[in-house]
């Protein structure tokens, strides 16, 4: 009583399960970021360069590098079953 059941797919007899485990990591993309704070690219930039002590010198030297990949950290997501199903509303 209490037990979780092995269903043979997720949950095997022998206790272990079968999951999917993806790390999630931000990345920025620059154009969008500055349009929706309602500035240009390159006060972003700057913005960014300034707020991080420069650590990125790329923000402000290679204005061709439209993503930025932020010093923040990211999550890890565990899926349990089968990982088509996600978007579909009816499993």
């Amino acid at each position: 009583h209490g037990r979780l059941e092995s269903d043979g797919k997720v949950l095997l007899p022998s206790g272990q399960c079968n999951v999917l485990k993806a790390a999630v990591e931000p990345v920025w993309y620059l154009p969008g970021v500055a349009e929706r704070f309602g500035c240009d690219e390159g006060m972003l930039r700057r913005c960014l360069f300034t707020e991080t002590n420069g650590m990125y010198p790329e923000l402000m030297t290679r204005s061709d590098l439209k993503i930025f990949l932020p010093p923040i950290g990211g999550l890890t997501i565990y899926i349990f079953g089968d990982h088509t199903t996600i978007a579909n509303p009816d499993v």
